[in-house]
């Protein structure tokens, strides 16, 4: 066995790696995002949803490159070294389906109070007889619905 050949294969090896620990520090990042600054703190749904949408995007097109980045042995080398399980792409596939899956939800999340908050000014500007003037239903418009809740949960 050449030297060159051994030096291709552990050069896909390492490319490899990249991939894999790229989409790892990508999940660690995610999860102190999602547990600090979402859960925590008063992000709007919309950008929850741009976040969770872009972020498992880009955990999807990483699972994509691992798929096409999976170290083979060129032909007529005996290649020693590390075996890559080509399985190992579906995992952070099935976390950027869940991310862009959580970006949907608080997406319909953020409409439904939209048109809820709409109908509501709308019904209140039609009634001449009404003497509240709040244009929103009543209650904190920052806190969270009971399916806003089991999502945040989902997400920890």
């Amino acid at each position: 066995m050449s030297a060159s050949c051994q030096e291709r294969y552990q050069d896909e090896i390492n490319r490899f790696e990249t991939l894999l620990y790229t989409s790892l520090a990508l999940t660690v990042v995610n999860l102190f995002v999602s547990t600090v600054f979402i859960v925590r703190s008063s992000w709007t749904r919309h950008r929850v949803a741009l976040y969770f949408g872009s972020t498992g995007s880009i955990k999807i097109g990483l699972a994509v490159a691992l798929f096409a980045t999976i170290p083979v042995c060129p032909p007529g080398c005996s290649c020693t070294g590390g075996h890559v399980n080509p399985l190992v792409g579906v995992i952070p596939l099935v976390i950027g389906v869940r991310w862009v899956t959580l970006g949907y939800k608080y997406h319909q999340l953020g409409q439904a109070q939209a048109q809820a908050q709409q109908s509501t000014a709308a019904a209140t500007a039609a009634d001449p007889n009404d003497d509240n003037d709040t244009p929103y239903p009543p209650g904190d418009p920052d806190k969270k619905t009971k399916e806003e809740s089991e999502i945040d949960r989902s997400i920890v």
